[in-house]
């Protein structure tokens, strides 16, 4: 008798363990982890055409490096109002960072920005970051901090 309700708490006490597991894994997948992503607008300088908008730069045809050549994370969105490629800033501590973004094989341009780390983030986005400035070289480009933005100007 004393062998059966032991059996029959104990497999009461798993069940309860198997699903408070199960309620503690994360799912991100409907969270949007907009504070860590930088924007950068592609412009041809003659036309005043975005080139994420009209189909001349894709996903495809965009790679992005960072300072230690490894390629970055980003993302290009062509449906919204002002088209642009999304790079992901991802960090540990406060740092500068460096891109190299190719476009195609017709032009490139690298950026180079000091981030600082704002907050502990959470699971799904990571850390919260802030930009605390942002060079251009290699393109004109009007820079916008505040909203985490870019306008390059592409010849």
């Amino acid at each position: 008798m004393y062998k059966t309700i032991t059996v029959l708490l104990l497999s009461l006490f798993l069940v309860q363990c198997e699903s408070s597991t199960e309620s503690t894994t994360t799912d991100c997948s409907a969270e949007t982890c907009l504070s860590n992503n930088f924007k950068m607008i592609i412009i041809d300088e003659a036309s005043g055409a975005n080139l994420i908008e009209n189909g001349t730069y894709t996903a495809s045809n965009i790679t992005i490096f960072d300072e230690d050549s490894m390629n970055a994370a980003f993302s290009v969105n062509a449906t919204e109002e002002t088209p642009g490629i999304y790079l992901s800033i991802d960090i540990l501590e406060s740092q500068e960072k460096s891109y190299t973004v190719n476009l195609k094989t017709d032009a490139f341009f690298t950026m180079d920005m000091f981030i600082e780390k704002t907050g502990e983030g959470s699971v799904c986005c990571g850390i919260d970051t802030e930009i605390d400035s942002i060079s251009v070289s290699g393109s004109t480009s009007e820079i916008d901090i505040a909203n985490k933005t870019v306008t390059v100007f592409i010849l």
